[in-house]
């Protein structure tokens, strides 16, 4: 009896051994484990960060890269701490921003002469994002040229100021991408859309004062005009503006014709004379000469800055016939004022 007695205190012994040895075994494995595996997210060797590159380049042909773009990476809730960067591209548009922390960021591209663009994205754990950008160049307005006209009405009484505009542009990705072109001036509450020509460079407009809503001449001298050229690139509209520009004057002097006139009778050398104009400045003039050569149709010369006092001899003999004349005047900005037609007859 005995001895099965301490048999089975030594089986009982042996088993809280081995059960205590098991408990700590599985004690050891189960607690918290090494983090020293870089792709742990847990372990400090961990690195979150990822890399953000793309490239820059032209609209219509990506393969031309536009060098020298700043690009500036910011953070999209710009927190005191968050990460800031700029750099520019290279010669090829091409930048890289490397070991960047998870965020959501904004990617800004500026340069001179294209449209500054933004882009937004987030930047996960170890991701490499690569983003490539075309840039819109902005248009140009290469010459900009704004006259004001003066006319008699067929009554010789009614006095008709006119305000003219032709501006030429150039868009370097595609001049057709200029979709409209506004004279606004903003003091008057005056918006005028100018017409272009087949390729979109020249964009012209006459309007006459009467039809707007200020029609005194004086209003406008001085105020600023301010042309926005809108431009359509890939379905992106965008706007640019290009001011100001200011009007000179208008001409209020109507040249007034003396001789020949009233359907007078001249040799094929007439010599044409008008009265001095009182102006202010020194005159240019415009010599048109027209003759009839049948029912509505004419045919016109036109002698263009002609520096004369008050009369002019034409060099060629006239042929025999009924011909009508005009005179412009007009000061060194182009600003112009036209007499009335005066006819003669050459025998």
């Amino acid at each position: 009896m005995i001895s099965q007695k301490s048999s089975r205190m030594r089986i009982v012994t042996k088993n809280v051994w081995m059960v205590s040895v098991a408990v700590l075994f599985f004690s050891q494995c189960t607690g918290d484990a090494p983090r020293e595996n870089p792709l742990d997210p847990e372990s400090p060797l961990y690195d979150a960060r990822g890399q953000i590159s793309g490239r820059c380049h032209r609209v219509y042909d990506d393969s031309r890269g536009i060098p020298e773009v700043q690009v500036i990476l910011e953070a999209v809730d710009r927190r005191p701490s968050a990460e800031k960067r700029v750099m520019s591209t290279d010669e090829n548009g091409a930048f890289r921003f490397s070991a960047v922390m998870p965020d959501s960021y904004r990617i800004v591209f500026q340069k001179e002469g294209y449209a500054s663009d933004t882009l937004y994205f987030a930047l996960q754990p170890k991701e490499t994002v690569v983003r490539n950008i075309p840039l819109d160049a902005r248009p140009v307005v290469t010459a900009a040229r704004i006259t004001t006209g003066h006319t008699l009405a067929i009554d010789s009484v009614t006095h008709r100021y006119f305000l003219q505009f032709e501006i030429h542009t150039n868009d370097p990705d595609r001049d057709l991408d200029i979709e409209q072109v506004e004279c606004q001036i903003p003091g008057l509450d005056i918006t005028l859309s100018l017409l272009p020509n087949q390729d979109h460079t020249i964009w012209t407009h006459t309007v006459e004062l009467d039809t707007l809503t200020v029609s005194r001449p004086e209003a406008f001298i001085g105020e600023p005009l301010v042309f926005v050229v809108t431009t359509n690139t890939n379905f992106k509209i965008r706007r640019f503006v290009f001011s100001p520009y200011f009007l000179t004057r208008f001409v209020h002097v109507i040249p007034i014709l003396l001789s020949p006139k009233n359907n007078e009778v001249t040799g094929p050398r007439p010599t044409f004379r008008w009265k001095k104009p009182e102006t202010g400045f020194q005159p240019l003039y415009d010599f048109e000469l027209s003759r009839v050569i049948g029912p509505g149709e004419f045919e016109t010369t036109r002698i263009i800055n002609l520096q004369a006092d008050s009369s002019y001899t034409h060099p060629i003999r006239l042929v025999i016939g009924n011909y009508f004349w005009r005179l412009v005047l007009k000061d060194q900005f182009g600003n112009w004022a036209r007499s009335r037609a005066e006819t003669f007859e050459v025998r």
